[in-house]
């Protein structure tokens, strides 16, 4: 009978399962791209981890060659001509020195013991030679080469060597460095670097770093014949490394590449130091790493990055989604600005194994800008707008209300016609920061219609009205009085039947913009030499301009002129019965003249022209 699986049980397999999962090994690719050792997926080559391992406490020179030598990884430094020896979770173990100079690539071989391509015969060095170390540092000579040699593979049967300048071919050698012959003769290319085994292909990809009889760039030679199956122009190159999805990381000058080899295309996907070697390796299992620590809720000033995020340890990686974080995807920039309500997630890598992500809400409180200022009452004419308006800074938003303004809703256009006597608010916007409210309250002045032009004295005949005043422009309003005129009120009907010595004001433009009143006085009649009393007076010309003549029959007293107002203006007392007077000093006008004659007293009126 078969025993029934409990879900406790499914749960604890299932669990036993994960654990084990999470015992494994892992295969990535080390890239040297100084002063870092770079972890990169090999089966798209994404970055885990751009600095696995820091040569800068070595005082490196030029780290080029990366090898795994059982529990270990050797790193060869081309110029300091030492080896760095490191365990798989990149804590540094030991330096291998002496005998070795101008060292670059490097090879286990057949699991025993490790070759180093050597040119120089410094350090007491065999110049260009393979100087051979067992798996434990020790040296164990070396073997001449037929020129400078550049990098080593084991293809699992034989050994494949590079080399440079005249000799540049792939040398084949057995196991105790006896030469088999060529995979690749000379003068194929120039400057062969490192070289990469495609099984799939049943081929070796090398970077070749100089024009020759072929160009620079990457090449893929058959194993069976040495043959160029397939060549990408990827510039001078130094390292290759081939990815699980059939692609190739390759280094050239500070940067790593990854190159489609479908469309022939390259994007780079790392930048910084000297890019050499690559390795792909089998590191020390992956054990998370503590998840970071700190405040879930995190308050910021504006222009805080995420540098600014405070967090145990502080070398954590920030994304900008929880997926992105448990993926590894699109980690962001230290310098990437905070956004307010944003939620970050920060992701803490050790030997490559990356944390829990750890969540960080961060608020960002914004520093207002300084409020706008400028006058708080300010005068337009009829047709301003509120771009009108002069603040300072002039680059302000502007309400029509306080609440609007406080709000940032319902934003004033530019062209909005300015209202006499309304207030409008001026606000300072910077990143979506408000300043606080700037209020200006505005007076428009209209521009007064012109003043009617016309006679200022004008004679009709009894009956006359409003109507019959000739003014220009006839579109007048008329009033009795210069206070009403300009207070606009108690305008006149134009059937107003005229008065005889009285004055009337028109004003053009009353219902928007008035005008100044332009006075008129009205004389009734025709005014020539005046009868008194048949006949017996008679006062000429009149209109006068200078003189005025009076003759009565009988001996005259006094003359007395007022103007309109009832002002006496001359006063002349004789003793004839013909007077002439100097009137050229009176102003043009309306008078009245009163003769006295003993008991008689006669008026009559008189225009001074």
């Amino acid at each position: 009978m078969k025993a029934k699986i409990t879900i406790p049980c499914f749960l604890t397999i299932l669990l036993a399962i994960v654990t084990f999962g999470n015992l494994q090994a892992q295969e990535r690719i080390l890239a040297l791209q100084e002063p870092f050792v770079i972890l990169i997926d090999p089966a798209d080559g994404t970055i885990l981890d751009p600095d696995f391992i820091d040569l800068t406490p070595q005082s490196q020179g030029l780290p080029k060659g990366i090898i795994q030598v059982g529990d270990e990884l050797w790193i060869s430094d081309q110029t300091a001509d030492v080896i760095y020896r490191y365990d798989l979770g990149g804590t540094f173990i030991s330096t291998i020195t002496g005998g070795m100079d101008n060292i670059k690539g490097m090879a286990l071989i057949n699991n025993t013991e490790v070759w180093v391509t050597n040119a120089g015969s410094n350090n007491g060095a065999p110049g260009d030679a393979i100087v051979r170390f067992d798996t434990a540092g020790n040296n164990l000579g070396s073997f001449v080469t037929n020129g400078s040699s550049f990098d080593i593979i084991d293809t699992g049967t034989e050994v494949y060597i590079s080399y440079i300048n005249a000799q540049t071919k792939i040398e084949r050698r057995d196991y105790t460095g006896a030469i088999l012959g060529n995979l690749v003769e000379e003068g194929v290319v120039s400057f062969m670097q490192q070289m990469e085994l495609n099984a799939a292909n049943n081929s070796v990809y090398t970077g070749v770093f100089s024009n020759g009889a072929n160009p620079l760039g990457l090449y893929e030679f058959s194993q069976t014949d040495g043959s160029i199956l397939n060549y990408y122009a990827e510039g001078a190159l130094r390292g290759v490394a081939a990815l699980d999805d059939g692609n190739v990381l390759v280094s050239t000058g500070n940067i790593i590449k990854l190159v489609n080899t479908t469309t022939s295309t390259s994007t780079t996907i790392s930048s910084g130091g000297s890019s050499q070697y690559f390795l792909r390796a089998t590191l020390t299992p992956c054990t998370p790493p503590a998840t970071p620590t700190g405040d879930a809720a995190q308050t910021f000033d504006e222009g805080a990055t995420l540098a600014d995020i405070v967090v145990t340890p502080a070398g954590v990686t920030w994304y900008a989604t929880e997926m992105d974080a448990l993926n590894g995807t699109n980690p962001l920039d230290n310098a990437t600005l905070l956004v307010d309500g944003e939620t970050y997630y920060a992701v803490n890598f050790e030997g490559g194994c990356p944390s829990a992500p750890f969540a960080v809400t961060v608020t960002v409180n914004c520093i207002p800008p300084a409020t706008p200022t400028g006058d708080a009452v300010q005068t337009f004419v009829d047709g301003a707008t509120v771009g009108d308006i002069v603040v300072d800074p002039s680059t302000v938003t502007w309400f029509a209300t306080e609440m609007d303004a406080l709000n940032n809703t319902n934003p004033l256009l530019l062209s909005t016609l300015l209202e006499n006597g309304e207030d409008y608010f001026a606000v300072n916007i910077v990143s979506d920061c408000l300043s606080e409210p700037f209020e200006v309250t505005v007076v428009v002045e209209c521009i007064p219609a012109a003043t009617p032009t016309g006679d200022a004295i004008q004679t009709f005949p009894e009956g006359a009205t409003l109507a019959d005043v000739v003014v220009n422009p006839s579109t007048v309003s008329w009033f009795a009085t210069e206070a009403d005129a300009l207070a606009l009120m108690n305008e006149l009907p134009l059937s107003t039947v005229l008065e005889d010595g009285e004055n009337y004001f028109a004003v053009n433009g009353a219902t928007d913009c008035p005008s100044t009143p332009f006075e008129v006085t009205i004389i009734l009649d025709t005014l020539g030499v005046t009868d008194f009393t048949n006949a017996s007076i008679a006062v000429y010309p009149n209109p006068v301009k200078n003189e005025l003549s009076i003759s009565y029959i009988t001996e005259i007293d006094t003359i007395t002129i007022t103007n309109v107002l009832g002002q006496v203006v001359l006063n002349e007392e004789n003793n004839g019965s013909n007077v002439t007077l100097d009137l050229s000093g009176l102003s043009n006008g309306l008078y009245l003249v009163t003769v006295t004659a003993g008991t008689k007293k006669l008026s009559t009126k008189l225009i001074k022209e």
